[in-house]
């Protein structure tokens, strides 16, 4: 039985920074879980160790090390992983030089663009000045936020009452800054509206003074609750106040229209870019919002459900919730190679490609060829320099196969998987490996076309992940699908 694949995660959490890191990380530890042959290892210093069995469960094994600049290499020499994958800020280029010494990819979350030579860099909003190293990807965009699963399975679209009836309140997992108390204090008399208070698992508040509200009718408290339970709380919410940090994304995945107390300085640039699309209102940074604020800001919402309506439509635009299983494919994908199809190939490409699971949605009517026909094919295509032919290997051994043909700066894309590989969730991480190869081979390309049979929901839901647009096709069973490279 083969080794499995080890991927490492580097997060902390404590008082001062929160616990934002973790939650992320744990959303791609969950997503990386149910990839088959797939071990998680959470990276963290001691501070960070006893909350995170409350972010990662009983998942992933946890190495925690001295937050000593020595870190990445001890780390990275004692696990050896497939792939590495960091959320923590101030640490990139550290962990960039230990693994380009060690020969580990390094996927980089990269929100105040400090990555240069990651393998991979992922930044939430744009920064197209952002330097970075030559053999360096860059994906942008709120579709790379990794939210949990317990919000992922929550975005539908929801009614919006007439008249908000129910209020969050959360400031993270250690509210660092001391918002709940205030904000319960502004809305103490405000009770024709039930007010859900969640209290970190690390926050350090008065418990006196907290009692006191939670005594009150309309107010309950609740203490470090699940992932899951949160999620739940938000989703029964009419409306939510809270900090600018990961709970604003799960907020929006949700279509929770939001009040925003920036609580760091680094929220700043999120909680405008989501504040100038209309999708939340940002009272202000803390220290600079009274309890007349609060109280005023969430009567004037609470009573008009246009504006919650839109905020709450604005928002699930911009987050889909499925940034976590984008991150884990891609990070399996850096564990597949991508090697050209030779000649040798040709009776294991008629093989697979002629597989009833694979030929079912082929884009022809036409029955499956002869082999000296297909023989005939695939010469043509190893001899047309605009044919990037790839089979996409796990440690050797065949699991899909990917081709692009060029037309200008456009590539036409096949897919599909080894007949053995269906069922392993290895469909985006092929395409991923595919499209690497296909941008470091023809870094020309700007945009990747496909056909996909709309009864083909496997093949749906990869491309709608890989950041394809579908439209309507000629022929009523197709969707055409275009991806900007």
């Amino acid at each position: 039985m083969s080794r499995p694949i080890r991927i490492a995660i580097h997060a902390v959490a404590g008082h001062a920074i929160g616990t934002g890191h973790f939650g992320r990380s744990a959303a791609v530890s969950d997503a990386l879980a149910r990839h088959p042959g797939v071990e998680v290892t959470l990276i963290t210093a001691p501070e960070g160790e006893p909350l995170a069995r409350a972010y990662f469960g009983e998942g992933p094994a946890i190495l925690a090390l001295p937050d000593t600049p020595d870190m990445p290499v001890e780390a990275l020499g004692r696990l050896s992983p497939d792939a590495l994958f960091l959320d923590r800020y101030g640490v990139a280029r550290d962990w960039e030089h230990a693994a380009a010494h060690a020969g580990v990819p390094l996927m980089a979350l990269d929100d105040l663009a400090e990555a240069r030579d990651a393998d991979v860099i992922l930044r939430i909003l744009p920064e197209p000045d952002a330097p970075k190293g030559p053999r360096s990807r860059v994906f942008e965009g709120p579709a790379w936020l990794p939210l949990s699963d317990h919000v992922a399975r929550r975005t539908a679209p929801r009614p919006v009452n007439e008249r908000a009836e129910r209020l969050n309140i959360c400031f993270g997992g250690t509210d660092p800054t001391g918002e709940t108390l205030p904000a319960l204090a502004a809305l103490a008399n405000m009770t024709g509206l039930t007010i859900d208070a969640v209290i970190g698992p690390g926050t350090a508040i008065d418990a006196e003074a907290l009692a006191r509200f939670g005594a009150l009718d309309h107010i309950n408290l609740h203490h470090a609750p699940s992932q899951a339970d949160l999620a739940a709380l938000l989703a029964s919410a009419d409306m939510a106040l809270g900090a600018g940090g990961v709970m604003l994304w799960e907020r929006l995945a949700m279509g929770v229209p939001s009040l925003v107390i920036t609580a760091a300085d680094n929220q700043r640039p999120q909680v405008s870019w989501a504040s100038e699309r209309g999708a939340i209102r940002w009272l202000g940074h803390h220290g600079e919002v009274s309890g007349a604020d609060i109280s005023h800001a969430v009567v004037t919402l609470a009573a008009d459900p246009d504006a919650r309506r839109t905020m709450a439509e604005t928002g699930q635009r911009i987050v889909d919730g499925r940034g976590a299983v984008r991150i884990a494919a891609a990070l399996r994908a850096m564990t597949l190679t991508a090697r050209p199809v030779t000649r040798a190939d040709a009776r294991a490409l008629y093989d697979w490609r002629t597989d009833e699971a694979n030929w079912r949605y082929n884009r022809s009517d036409a029955d499956r060829p002869a082999f000296d026909d297909h023989c005939r094919w695939l010469d043509r295509r190893l001899a047309d320099p605009d044919c990037v032919f790839r089979v996409i290997e796990d440690r050797g051994t065949p699991v899909g196969v990917v081709r692009f043909d060029r037309v200008d700066d456009t590539a036409t894309l096949s897919i599909y998987l080894v007949p053995e590989a269906h069922g392993r969730r290895l469909g985006l991480p092929v395409y991923m490996a595919g499209e690497a190869a296909l941008v470091d081979a023809r870094p020309d390309v700007r945009r990747v076309t496909s056909a996909i049979h709309r009864e083909n929901s496997g093949s749906v839901r990869l491309h709608k992940d890989a950041g394809f647009t579908l439209s309507e096709a000629d022929d009523p069973d197709w969707y055409s699908a275009e991806k900007r490279l």
